[in-house]
């Protein structure tokens, strides 16, 4: 999916998930991702984003086909664009992306794995940084989006002695928690960057991969039987220009 930002710059963004790659599958992957490197060739986007499950298990052999037709991908994006990349759910991607930290292209590779902020610079000369925010550690770089990245949650993350409704009223609040900090913190770097480069604002992108309780995934078939219950109240609170 491509999205475009407009305001005073506009900002193009390639988005994509869930490639779920494997050997049983990869011919079907192959023509997936290869399509998808021909369509950040042509639009030449800003920034390409990828929220999770990049691979299908969480064992994966370095040597695999599958390993390295990931790694030939993303090196492939990582030349037009800046690459994020949310780890997904332990039992799809494990810590399988970290992998591709070691990729060396003109752009960079952000893996990530936590909930954390983000902040995608770019100088006048095309070269582009990514990193948390920082107290200028990127002269001669102009921010040009701020991102909150969730990746997905279980419940082991929210450790609890207590009763399994008690726990979930825990995780619930510690959800709120960390998604109104996320608005909180936009509203600190855009008025930094406000400060530092007038009439260049920059929007703030949640990256998450999770599923809404309730959405539709079909016509008639609403999600249910979440292990943790992210709700549209949360997704408020972070006050992102793009969700």
């Amino acid at each position: 999916m491509a999205s475009e930002i407009k305001g005073p710059k506009k900002l193009t963004i390639i988005h994509s998930a869930d490639w779920h790659v494997c050997d049983d599958f990869f011919k079907d992957a192959q023509n997936c991702l290869n399509f998808l490197v021909s369509q950040a060739q042509e639009i030449r986007p800003d920034l390409i984003v990828i929220s999770g499950d990049t691979y299908n298990q969480r064992q994966i052999r370095q040597e695999s086909a599958a390993a390295r037709l990931v790694f030939e991908t993303v090196r492939e994006l990582a030349a037009i664009a800046p690459v994020v990349i949310l780890i997904g759910t332990p039992s799809h991607d494990g810590q399988a992306p970290e992998l591709l930290r070691g990729i060396n292209e003109k752009h960079p590779v952000w893996i990530e794995g936590a909930a954390n902020n983000l902040i995608v610079y770019r100088a006048e000369n095309g070269q582009t940084a990514i990193s948390h925010p920082g107290p200028d550690q990127n002269d001669g770089f102009i921010p040009i989006a701020f991102i909150s990245c969730v990746p997905a949650f279980t419940k082991q993350h929210f450790s609890s002695n207590s009763d399994l409704a008690t726990s979930d009223m825990e995780i619930a609040t510690a959800l709120a928690s960390i998604f109104a900090q996320f608005g909180v913190t936009a509203n600190e770097i855009h008025r930094k960057v406000r400060y530092q480069s007038p009439g260049n604002p920059i929007p703030h992108i949640l990256l998450g991969h999770w599923s809404i309780g309730g959405a539709f995934i079909h016509t008639t078939q609403a999600i249910t039987g979440l292990d943790i219950e992210i709700a549209r109240e949360h997704v408020e609170m972070a006050r992102a220009d793009l969700v």
